[in-house]
């Protein structure tokens, strides 16, 4: 089931303040129709800049919430990553609504010691579900991606003609591209003139020039060190399986998805022994410390010339791959939802269905709403059209009581039945 919202709400711009704040209250009154057993957020930390709308509503709740917990980096580091005040207000508004779960699930253990550390919530209502990689890794064929033609033309495109060392990420100063470039730069001469540096990720006009003044001072040429730009997903599996070694240098990550996808795609990997990458790389040989770009190259250069150890990370990655998979985050989430319901006395089998609020009192909830610039008639036709619509879930919600899960994705609401 969908509901329409007022669109052109997104936080960032005051001129959408009545429209986010009515969004909210339908958005709430929504799920207390459906009346589930429990709301699983899934992106709580969105409509900033965009149109998303999602909300924790304050206690009481006829329901539980569970909001899955990426990482805390902005809390962490707000000068870089919150950088004028309204990013900050909102962030921090977000924060508070976290707080209001009953439940936060954790894609790594690293992040749940952070949000143990940082968040004003019980320790045992922060639990671990994990993370993986897209299911269909799992199937690739790898001898098809290794040396194949459509290999050699993307690698010919990209001026790739040697043995590379990849690293694929968003751009960002906590991805440390200078640090690998600077390591890269220090191996020994004959290794390096036999081995390009391959940097996938989308630049704008700065963040190149940024990478290439990284590449001058670590002595190299523009032709040493491959800056892709964006790739396709195809593209990005050949990339990674036709790769000699794949380097993660991350300060600090949430969990390090392309670490596993190097793995799903037969790379040795080499990572940061920070935060959640450890978790993802899981052989304490396979880790550096990414402020030292001496011991990241001497890593580099191990993995690259001793053939014993190069293929021992390769059959790590092969064995250890596997112990993360979606069903065993499914599965670890939902013991943990069920956990939390018999703690909270709420029955899977019968959800509680208090806090229905009639459509008169929703209506003057909505006209209380002070903004400026305050509701155009458009804006009043929108969340008129979005309350008939929460009153048919109503009318649906009496016909069947099975439903004990609210899934949100950030843009739509979905009952599992």
């Amino acid at each position: 089931m969908t509901v329409n919202l007022p669109s052109a709400v997104a936080s960032g711009d005051p001129r959408n303040g009545w429209r986010a704040a009515a969004a909210k209250q339908l958005y709430a009154q929504a799920v207390r129709q459906l009346a589930p057993d429990v709301l699983l957020v899934g992106s709580l930390f969105e409509g900033m800049g965009d149109d998303t709308v999602v909300a924790i509503p304050e206690e009481p709740r006829s329901y539980r919430v569970a909001t899955i917990l990426y990482d805390l980096i902005p809390l962490l580091d707000p000068d870089r990553h919150l950088s004028h005040q309204g990013a900050r207000s909102w962030y921090a508004g977000k924060i508070e609504e976290a707080c209001r779960s009953d439940l936060l699930l954790g894609i790594s253990h690293s992040a749940c010691e952070e949000g143990r550390a940082h968040l004003p919530i019980a320790r045992e209502a922060i639990v671990h579900i994990g993370a993986a990689a897209a299911d269909d890794f799992a199937r690739e064929d790898l001898g098809m991606l290794r040396g194949c033609d459509a290999a050699s033309a993307l690698l010919a495109s990209h001026a790739i003609t040697r043995p590379y060392v990849m690293h694929t990420s968003a751009f960002d100063q906590r991805k440390n591209f200078e640090g690998l470039i600077a390591a890269f730069g220090r191996l020994p001469r004959e290794m390096r003139a036999q081995h390009q540096l391959v940097l996938v990720c989308r630049l704008d006009d700065h963040g190149r020039a940024k990478l290439r003044q990284a590449i001058a001072d670590a002595g190299l040429q523009d032709q040493d060190v491959i800056l892709t730009d964006y790739v396709e997903d195809g593209d990005l599996r050949l990339l990674y399986a036709n790769a000699s070694l794949f380097v993660f240098p991350s300060f600090h990550e949430g969990f390090g998805l392309p670490v596993l996808e190097a793995m799903w795609c037969g790379t040795p990997v080499l990572g940061s022994r920070l935060s959640s990458v450890p978790e993802v790389v899981g052989l304490p040989e396979a880790q550096f410390n990414p402020y030292d770009a001496d011991e990241m190259a001497a890593l580099i250069a191990r993995a690259l010339g001793e053939a014993a150890f190069g293929e021992r990370l390769r059959r790590h990655a092969a064995e250890h791959v596997r112990r993360f998979s979606w069903d065993m985050v499914a599965s670890r989430a939902i013991a943990a939802m069920e956990s939390c319901l018999a703690r909270t006395c709420l029955s899977p089998s019968k959800p509680a269905r208090s806090n229905v609020v009639r459509t008169e009192d929703l209506i003057g909830e909505i006209a209380e709403i002070r903004c400026w610039p305050g509701a155009e008639d458009a804006d009043l036709l929108s969340a008129a059209h979005a309350i008939y619509g929460i009153t048919q879930f109503r009318c649906l919600g009496a016909v069947s009581n099975n439903e004990a899960l609210l899934m949100d994705d950030g843009t739509s609401l979905v009952r599992s039945l």
